[in-house]
């Protein structure tokens, strides 16, 4: 039940207490473990400013991190090094961000992400290993790991 709930993001649901409470948003950024935090303290010191969201750009952007850090050699390294900076950028972008325009965009776009993940689960085999996939030199990290856990194929967003 866990793994289905988590698969199609619905683990999030709850968190929409927190939302009514004024505790959280429903667009902003995603909390983080404090030993992220404490990495990149001075980046993360202006993002502590804000109330956590339920969804975010970034949200979207790596709604397949567990396939991805599942997929490369070195995952603690490959987050600190690679997801958490691009993450970071996109949070501190929120420091000066739209507001209701682009909160209504974000949800728009995780409903429609949430969508294809289900549409996409029924369609791709199940990987039955969780054995490192080798990535080719000279691509970028996230996009060879994307072409490995979908065999391949690339999901743009």
């Amino acid at each position: 039940v866990g793994r289905f709930l988590r698969r199609f993001k619905i683990d999030e649901l709850p968190q929409l207490i927190n939302v009514l409470r004024g505790e959280m948003t429903l667009v902003g950024p995603r909390p983080e473990l404090p030993q992220y935090v404490e990495k990149f303290c001075d980046a993360y010191e202006p993002i502590l400013q804000l109330r956590p969201g339920i969804t975010h750009r970034a949200s979207i952007l790596y709604h397949d991190e567990e396939e991805i850090l599942a997929a490369v050699p070195d995952p603690e390294r490959f987050y600190v090094e690679e997801i958490m900076p691009c993450k970071l950028r996109l949070y501190a972008r929120d420091l000066d961000r739209d507001g209701f325009r682009q909160d209504v965009l974000t949800i728009l776009q995780t409903l429609a992400c949430v969508a294809r993940i289900s549409t996409e689960t029924r369609s791709r085999p199940q990987l039955t290993t969780r054995q490192p996939v080798p990535l080719e030199p000279g691509r970028t990290t996230v996009l060879a790991a994307r072409q490995a856990v979908a065999g391949g194929r690339v999901t743009v967003i």
